[in-house]
């Protein structure tokens, strides 16, 4: 599983370098990277996952449902509270704490649960996506713009949280597409993984790469994000005895752990952009998790496996 996993996330990492070389080529802008970034927020990621949900309903597949909202929240609640003492302990920006708490858990993430585990597995990434965003739209937005609230609103109207509530009702209503929507759902599907990396590519393209690689703090935040926080999930989900719970739980809570351990979240970059808030900073720190995640997915991949 390793393997696979090392094989697909240099494969997207292939992918980013190619939209950084079209950068470079003066073929495309920086600033273009937006309208493949709308694709697949809006439409190539929600068809993606409500093509997810086209299984028949049944026990075991609620029952591991269920076990990865509960990962997700416990994942999330585990965030939040190490984020108090590495803020004070590395005198972390409000940019830089959110980035180590949320993660890029939809359109990184389903490429890779596809990959390594098979479609099948997709519906059980969404929870995690829907739980992050409900925290995302509170604790994230108070830490970036110093604002208690909850915009339950931001939360409601997300294009995922819509897509993850038109997927429950197509799986408890057992709704099937007609087999040109299947095609052509299926078709746009593959469409996320290299999407999403040509992306990344063309900002890592427009960077200063020298000023951005001598940045301590952007790998002490790599570092936070990749390793340091995901470590002691790793360890509760292998060792906690919820894998037992359902059948392939082990597999289920692992999909859990590669939301935990991906790199940071676009939305922080989005969020810093409305409040006024180093979103340029936020940007870059994407951008370097999401190339480092080539090597510490996979580890954390491998010692979860050999624990």
């Amino acid at each position: 599983m390793t393997i696979l996993l090392i094989n697909k996330i240099a494969s997207m990492l292939l992918m980013m370098l190619a939209g950084v070389l079209l950068v470079k080529l003066k073929l495309v802008r920086p600033e273009e990277s937006k309208v493949l970034s709308t694709c697949a927020v809006y439409l190539i990621l929600p068809v993606t996952i409500i093509r997810t949900f086209q299984v028949t309903l049944t026990k075991d597949i609620m029952a591991g449902f269920l076990l990865t909202i509960a990962a997700s929240v416990l994942i999330l609640t585990a965030f939040v509270l190490l984020s108090v003492p590495a803020g004070k302990l590395f005198r972390l920006t409000p940019v830089e704490r959110a980035s180590v708490v949320y993660s890029n858990a939809g359109n990184l993430i389903l490429p890779l649960v596809t990959a390594v585990l098979g479609d099948q597995y997709i519906i059980y990434a969404t929870p995690f996506m829907a739980v992050q965003l409900v925290f995302l739209w509170s604790h994230g937005k108070s830490v970036i713009c110093k604002e208690k609230g909850f915009h339950i609103k931001k939360v409601l109207l997300n294009v995922n949280i819509i897509s993850v509530g038109i997927g429950v009702l197509v799986m408890i209503t057992g709704l099937r597409f007609p087999s040109v929507i299947d095609d052509t759902m299926a078709s746009l599907s593959t469409l996320l993984a290299p999407t999403t990396m040509l992306t990344t590519g063309f900002l890592l393209g427009g960077m200063d790469l020298k000023k951005v690689l001598l940045n301590r703090r952007i790998w002490l935040v790599s570092l936070l994000r990749l390793i340091v926080f995901p470590l002691p999930v790793l360890l509760v989900l292998r060792f906690s005895g919820l894998a037992s719970l359902v059948p392939e739980g082990e597999k289920l809570l692992l999909i859990s752990l590669f939301a935990a351990a991906a790199p940071s979240a676009a939305t922080v970059m989005q969020q810093a952009q409305v409040y006024g808030s180093e979103a340029d900073y936020a940007g870059a720190i994407n951008v370097v998790t999401t190339t480092l995640c080539v090597v510490t997915m996979p580890l954390m991949t491998m010692l979860y496996e050999l624990l």
